[in-house]
């Protein structure tokens, strides 16, 4: 297999191609790659259909020949498990980034989609952490490991600079941003409630449900005082 190199100045590009190279015969099933959104990447991939491996992104849909993680998933069970290239950095989504994690410098929301493909699916996770890429075996019982190598992942593309695309959708991953999220759905589904029912706002079932959504409002409400 013919695997063009990365640039230099952000992957060890040579034991990428090795990884990469070797996977046909590899005795240790499929592989996961973790790479973060750069222009370079997202060229690379671009270049080199023949890869054939599935691009999993997220919000900024980089490539554009990329899949969602649920794509990905919804397959699987159906298919001998490929090999994948993961741009983590980019489920950002509360769709995709259904797992908070607390560390010391804050608290956000990351994707499970490496802990599903290392315990369930046999993966081994290939991830680029600042200079070299960080192995996992596959089926690690170590969940916390798992998302440990996602946040150093994480803090390797913070140190790209402006060669990191995906930097600005990283405060979606916070709760501060879910919550803000939550209460602007809110108000408009409220308003399009009213809306709709504007000739029997005096209809029982009617108050009921307006009653119900501002419960909810003063939940995330109490819930943002809590978190944020």
């Amino acid at each position: 297999m013919d695997i063009a190199v990365l640039p230099e100045a952000l992957f060890h590009h040579q034991e990428f191609k090795n990884r990469v190279s070797g996977l046909e015969n590899s005795r240790h099933g499929p592989a996961a790659f973790i790479l973060p959104t750069t222009p370079e990447t997202v060229s690379f991939v671009g270049r080199n259909p023949a890869i054939g491996f599935p691009s999993i992104v997220g919000a900024l849909k980089l490539p554009e020949s990329g899949i969602t993680a649920g794509e990905l998933l919804s397959f699987l069970p159906h298919s001998n498990c490929p090999n994948v290239l993961i741009f983590s950095d980019q489920l950002v989504n509360p769709v995709d980034a259904t797992v908070m994690l607390r560390t010391h410098s804050g608290n956000f929301f990351v994707s499970p989609i490496e802990l599903i493909l290392n315990q369930r699916h046999g993966y081994r996770i290939v991830s680029w952490n600042a200079s070299a890429f960080m192995e996992i075996e596959p089926a690690c019982s170590d969940s916390s490991r798992i998302y440990r190598n996602v946040i150093e992942h994480l803090k390797s593309c913070d140190a790209l600079g402006d060669q990191w695309l995906a930097r600005t959708h990283q405060f979606i991953r916070t709760p501060a941003a879910r919550v803000h999220n939550a209460k602007r759905k809110l108000r408009l589904f409220h308003s399009a409630v009213l809306d709709a029912y504007l000739e029997d706002l005096d209809d029982e079932a009617l108050k009921k449900a307006v009653e119900r959504i501002e419960v909810l409002r003063r939940q995330v409400g109490k819930w943002s005082l809590h978190t944020c």
